[in-house]
């Protein structure tokens, strides 16, 4: 009896620690490492990944029962052919608000814009949709700010374009920007360049771009205490650029930003 007893006391601690281990193994998702709110809107900028971004939080949302609207304030990349989630604006006619709940419905996940002059780009939809946004899906997630497909950047005078009851807006930053001049691989390097008082022919450290993102002309332009904050730290894919955004997380620290940051290797194709 004694070796019986021996046995499910070995068995039940087996039991514990591979419980433990399943709990310590279990990554955590990208919206809590954000620690983004369960409703409302929020806008993505920056550049070196938001598409990737969004794609991956409205599949995260969506897994937990939410229905999500993906939409810009700016531009973003045409899809062609356009999917049936997809739903677009025609010039001089309003968004068909019944057929967006019902897309809602069926696929959990859509997409509203407007057709853009050029036929690779899809625009902003009109002031009556963002109005009314919020009472079609549970998350709203907006790309808010235009890169040139380029990683880093600091806005210009009218960007980003942030509507006035954004929860929560998420900075995106490319570690591909890190260790090469500032005018190769930045969108608005005079603006970069402005920030940073330096020339656009200089090497981007891991401590300027943390410099960049801190300031109030850069990333943290249009934060408020209405508007929480938090970092993207995209296309983290080798040992390098890890070590380069780790170099990023500890100039912020240093300089007292408390706000969430994520290292991620995200891309459109994965």
């Amino acid at each position: 009896h004694s070796q019986i007893e021996k046995i499910h006391r070995l068995k039940k601690k087996k039991k514990r620690i591979d419980k433990r281990k399943a709990v310590g193994n279990k990554m955590p998702s990208l919206k809590q490492l954000l620690s983004l709110p369960e409703r409302g809107i929020i806008s993505v900028i920056g550049g070196g990944g938001k598409t990737s971004v969004i794609a991956h939080l409205a599949d995260e949302f969506c897994r937990e029962g939410k229905t999500v609207l993906c939409t810009t304030t700016t531009h973003i990349a045409a899809l062609h052919p356009v999917p049936p989630w997809v739903v677009l604006e025609e010039e001089g006619q309003a968004l068909d608000f019944a057929q967006i709940r019902k897309l809602l419905t069926r696929y959990r996940v859509v997409t509203c814009a407007k057709k853009a002059q050029n036929p690779q780009k899809f625009s902003a939809p009109s002031d009556q949709f963002f109005a009314q946004a919020e009472t079609l899906a549970d998350i709203v997630l907006i790309e808010a700010d235009g890169a040139k497909h380029l990683p880093f950047k600091a806005p210009a005078e009218h960007e980003p374009v942030i509507l006035a009851h954004t929860k929560h807006i998420i900075g995106v930053a490319g570690m591909d920007a890190a260790g090469v001049p500032i005018l190769q691989r930045c969108h608005r390097p005079e603006q970069v360049c402005a920030i940073l008082g330096c020339s656009s022919q200089d090497i981007l450290t891991p401590q300027m771009m943390a410099e960049v993102i801190v300031s109030p002309l850069g990333y943290q332009k249009c934060v408020d205490h209405s508007k929480a904050f938090s970092l993207v730290l995209n296309k983290c894919d080798t040992l390098e650029r890890i070590s380069m955004a780790q170099q990023i997380l500890s100039s912020l620290r240093l300089s007292h930003a408390s706000f969430p940051v994520a290292f991620t290797s995200l891309h459109q194709d994965k």
